[in-house]
């Protein structure tokens, strides 16, 4: 995902590891300087789960809000469904550098494993969509899939 500025690039590296064969994955955000990109910062999963797949889509919004999809993250502790999970990474400038960009808010799907919820993001407005391709239907267990939207997103207090 290119900043809408176009000085800052993040690169989703959902297969990326922490610790031999994890698979926690990373998102690497690169910043422009001259013409040149130079990494400018490594975040990992704020789940931090074995085999979750942080970074598999990414979205800016301005310059001050990432999200970050985590298709395969565990719902909660001890739960053993991968149902997955969009973070919202924020910018605070008060930090060093290559340390500013922070997990904050996150929207997790509660329904069954393998949803994929955050496989894709969107913005809209003042809300959020995230698809879940794998979500099931519950009167026939396939994989139908679902849409969610979150209004007021970016209302006061969201943080």
């Amino acid at each position: 995902a290119l900043s809408p500025d176009g000085m800052e690039l993040a690169v989703g590296a959902p297969f990326d590891q922490e610790e031999q064969f994890d698979l926690r994955g990373a998102v690497y955000v690169f910043q422009r300087s001259g013409g040149q990109w130079a990494q400018f910062q490594r975040v990992s999963s704020p789940a931090g789960g074995l085999g979750e797949n942080f970074g598999t889509s990414l979205l800016f919004d301005g310059s001050e809000r990432l999200f970050v999809g985590d298709i395969r993250e565990m719902a909660g502790v001890g739960d053993q469904l991968q149902n997955g999970a969009v973070h919202a990474l924020n910018r605070y400038a008060g930090l060093p550098p290559g340390q500013n960009w922070t997990p904050g808010r996150f929207w997790n799907s509660r329904f069954g494993g393998g949803d994929f919820f955050g496989n894709a993001i969107a913005l809209f407005g003042g809300g959020l969509i995230i698809g879940a391709p794998g979500r099931d239907e519950a009167f026939i267990g396939e994989d139908v899939g679902a849409v969610y939207g979150y209004f007021s997103v970016f209302a006061d207090g969201f943080e």
